[in-house]
């Protein structure tokens, strides 16, 4: 119980500084959010792998940093798949125009 009261105070300490480094990562307030609370979640599954109380911060940080990567990863792959789908499948993203001209969305 000890230890879920100082993670818990350890949150709630570095949780404006999380916040404002996955803003400056993602640009995006709900995906800073997500992420920020995915690295929690993260971070308490693998608190056991904290070798050393007074390196918290930094080793939340990078979890949170893996996150933030990993949501941009996410979100870049969705996008190239999107972008391919759409220049390969002409008959669903052309604009046609009334006098005959197509236009790619």
């Amino acid at each position: 119980m000890e230890e879920v009261q100082w993670f818990t105070q350890q949150v709630m300490t570095y949780e404006p500084s999380m916040y404002r480094l996955a803003m400056s990562i993602l640009g995006n307030t709900e995906d800073a959010a997500d992420a920020a609370q995915e690295a929690i979640l993260i971070a308490y599954q693998k608190l056991h792998t904290l070798r050393q109380k007074e390196s918290f911060r930094p080793w939340l940080m990078k979890i949170l940093t893996n996150e933030c990567y990993a949501l941009l990863k996410k979100d870049l792959c969705k996008s190239q798949w999107m972008s391919y789908q759409r220049w390969n499948n002409p008959r669903k993203t052309n604009i046609q125009t009334s006098y005959g001209r197509r236009y790619p969305i």
